[in-house]
């Protein structure tokens, strides 16, 4: 039978036409004939089994990998027929019919997909696409059909010779089509065969993490951590476990790249998505891992780990569950050189306060002291993370802070405020948002703490700067670039933010105190040069203002009179630019904002002896002006009532 097939082979390879043809025709009788031969259902098994042992080898190191395309095209067809036909007869050729037909994959592929890959960027396409395409080429070829015959035909002696040949495979293996079909071959596999493959398990889980790790391709990454997953499913306990802490030491260890870190979260996902019920005999190797690197500044790494946090895990509840693990991580990572293990824990430890807060009280010092500790210094990429988890710690856990404070003033509201000015003070822009964003939850998280005193003379200076000037181009030549416009002086609506939580303090004497200094603040910032966001700002912080002073005069002591008149100079002063406020800017939103201020102005005033009479009575043209114009009905409501107060104000007015 071997005779017959090489003189097949060389007639249809020869030079002249007719015997070319006359060989089509013999190779064509004798595939007939062999395919007859190893049929069970024709020839006795033992017989169809023999002639296989001749045939089968033959055809794979003679006809599918010769160098003449009839020659390969003949053998792979009757090699895929044969495996169809033979059934069990199959079964002892099982290791080198697999074995070839993977190798196959990648040696038998259309060259012109090879060379369009390694010129992708040339170009303009993406490599990881044109992989994906190749892959899938791959999947409909022959080969991978008789792949998929030969895995209907597997028993626990077949597996015993074939998983060798399979882990030399996947250590040795080259090409993408050869690599990814023998992850995909034995995900495959271990669906098929379930528990019978228990016994090499812990081989082949070894040798496919190590391909994970090594490989360079995401296509192939990805399939053999599928194939880890498909494995590790029916593995034993002590196999699981061991692939669990080489997945997480992979990604926590010291100087770990995004291949290692990405390599650890295709695994561990793998074994979630496939593999749970194992998983749930380790969530607290897994689980306070993956809640930290949900958190990763590398999308493609903490999507999957947030993925398998979600997936099991429900609510705030395992927070507190895998507390102890977490704290873990978190007191490494924020103290640690890494810039991204840095922000990674400040992150976590954000969240971490916004979903489970009081909840960590005892820990709170602990993560307070290590987030402080990194205030100073110099400035590193994502520092603000920082800032925004000591925010975080401050809004949520307030009583933890306050009973940590007792102990220990470093952490105090006092010394917490103190601590972000500092950095409220660095140059970088959105470093400076993020500590005015911090230092605001401060304020309103210890109203009770009065620390207006603290603050109030950095916010107002703040206020009185300047505001950005506009850049005007005035002759930009073909050689010049046009100049970035300047990072504003001061984030100034964050630090409007920040002096209207620090009025809502509850002591009189700090408001009058610092009043006037106040004022000069919000004239400040309504004046020219400010866009209309920061006069809203400003408006919402005049009446908060103006809020605190409507608390103070509302006690009838006998200092009323002293008092009423340390605060009308604030209130006069601020009429004017809020009424500017109403009759030029044309901004709904500050239009009314502007209108209400000024009815507070004069309520506020209502309660003491007024305002000088030439201010009320210019006040009051200004608005009869304002509503012949006013459109708005609101608006409108708004200078009725402020012109109702003014008539009726039951004070005489001073001259």
């Amino acid at each position: 039978m071997e005779r017959i097939w090489t003189m097949a082979f060389r007639s249809i390879d020869d030079i002249k036409e007719t015997v070319r043809l006359a060989g089509e025709s013999l190779c064509r009788a004798v595939s007939s004939l062999t395919l007859r031969l190893c049929d069970t259902t024709l020839t006795a098994e033992a017989d169809a089994k023999a002639t296989m042992a001749i045939v089968l080898p033959f055809l794979l190191s003679k006809g599918i990998l010769s160098s003449v395309g009839d020659v390969r095209r003949v053998s792979i067809t009757t090699v895929m027929k044969l495996v169809k036909g033979a059934g069990q007869a199959v079964r002892p050729q099982m290791p080198d019919l697999v074995y070839c037909m993977l190798e196959s994959l990648s040696s038998l592929e259309d060259q012109r997909l090879n060379y369009a890959e390694l010129h992708a960027d040339r170009a303009g396409i993406s490599a990881e696409k044109l992989e994906n395409v190749r892959i899938a080429v791959a999947k409909d070829s022959p080969m991978w059909d008789t792949l998929d015959l030969c895995l209907r035909h597997v028993d626990v002696p077949t597996l015993e010779a074939l998983l060798p040949r399979l882990t030399q495979l996947v250590r040795s293996g080259v090409g993408l089509n050869t690599r990814v079909g023998v992850a995909k071959f034995v995900s495959l596999l271990a669906q098929r065969v379930g528990s019978d493959i228990k016994p090499r398990s812990g081989t082949l889980l070894k040798v496919l993490f190590s391909a994970v790790k090594s490989d360079k391709s995401p296509a192939v990454r990805r399939a053999f951590a599928v194939a880890c997953g498909g494995v590790a499913k029916y593995a034993g306990e002590l196999q699981v476990r061991w692939l669990l802490v080489e997945a997480a030491a992979l990604y926590t260890a010291e100087g770990a790249d995004k291949d290692a870190q990405l390599a650890s979260a295709l695994v561990l996902e793998q074994v979630s998505l496939q593999a749970n019920e194992i998983l749930k005999g380790h969530y607290t190797l897994v689980l306070p891992l993956a809640f930290i690197a949900r958190f990763d500044e590398e999308k493609d790494v903490s999507s999957k780990f947030q993925e398998i946090w979600e997936e099991n895990t429900s609510g705030g509840a395992a927070l507190l569950l895998y507390m102890s693990e977490i704290m873990v991580f978190l007191k490494e990572g924020l103290p640690s050189s890494s810039w991204s293990q840095k922000k990674k824990s400040a992150k976590a430890t954000a969240f971490m306060a916004e979903k489970a807060g009081e909840s960590i009280g005892s820990n709170v010092p602990q993560l307070l002291t290590d987030l402080l500790a990194e205030l100073p210094g110099r400035l590193w990429e994502g520092k603000e993370a920082v800032l925004e988890a000591i925010g975080a710690l401050c809004k949520y856990c307030p009583k933890a802070i306050s009973s940590a404070s007792s102990t220990s003033s470093s952490l105090g509201p006092e010394s917490l405020a103190v601590a972000i000015l500092a950095a409220c003070s660095r140059k970088k822009g959105s470093y400076r948002l993020a500590a005015y964003s911090c230092l605001e939850e401060v304020l309103k998280a210890f109203k009770d703490h009065d620390l207006i005193t603290k603050v109030v003379s950095h916010l107002v200076g703040e206020c009185t700067l300047p505001p950005p000037a506009k850049t005007v181009v005035t002759d930009i030549s073909a050689d010049t670039e046009p100049e970035e416009p300047k990072e504003s002086a001061a984030p100034f609506e964050k630090v409007l933010s920040c002096l209207a939580a620090a009025l809502e303090a509850p002591s009189s004497t700090s408001t009058l105190a610092s009043g006037k200094d106040i004022t000069t603040a919000l004239v400040a910032t309504l004046g020219q040069g400010h866009l209309w966001p920061v006069k809203l700002a400003s408006l919402s912080t005049i009446k908060v203002f103006l809020g605190r002073l409507k608390v103070v005069l509302d006690v009838k002591d006998k200092d009323f009179e002293a008092t009423y008149l340390i605060a009308k100079p604030w209130l006069e002063t601020l009429l004017s630019p809020v009424m500017d406020c109403v009759s030029e800017v044309k901004v709904l939103q500050v239009h009314t904002a502007a209108l209400e201020c000024v009815v507070e102005i004069v309520k506020v005033a209502d309660l003491g002896s007024g305002l000088e009479k030439s201010l009320m009575g210019s006040l009051e043209r200004r608005l009869q002006e304002a509503q012949t114009l006013e459109k708005n009905a609101a608006a409108k409501s708004l200078i009725l009532q402020g012109l109702k107060l003014l008539s009726s104000t039951p004070f005489p007015m001073q001259e």
